[in-house]
């Protein structure tokens, strides 16, 4: 399974029973209270959703680099501000 290990009831226990691989992505259903463990040092729990509002706990080592998106892109925006001017 790539890695990843999926917990909860609608974890599957065989090859494409996990979650649906669209465009290379894998694409995961997971409810509140389970979670994705990647690899063996990161595990990403869903613990509230409301409307479209997720909330996730991540457990992972201080090396490894967790941002929003919107982080991510704001970042991109001010590199390309500051290149162009």
């Amino acid at each position: 399974m790539n890695g990843i290990a999926i917990s909860g009831s609608n974890a599957g226990s065989g090859p494409g029973e996990s979650g649906a691989d669209i465009n290379g992505m894998l694409v995961l259903g997971v409810n509140v209270g389970e979670y994705v463990q990647i690899g063996d040092d990161i595990k990403v729990s869903v613990m509230k959703h409301k409307n479209d509002n997720l909330r996730l706990s991540i457990t992972a080592p201080k090396s490894v680099k967790i941002l929003r998106s919107s982080v991510i892109e704001k970042d991109k925006k001010s590199a390309a501000a500051g290149a162009a001017g």
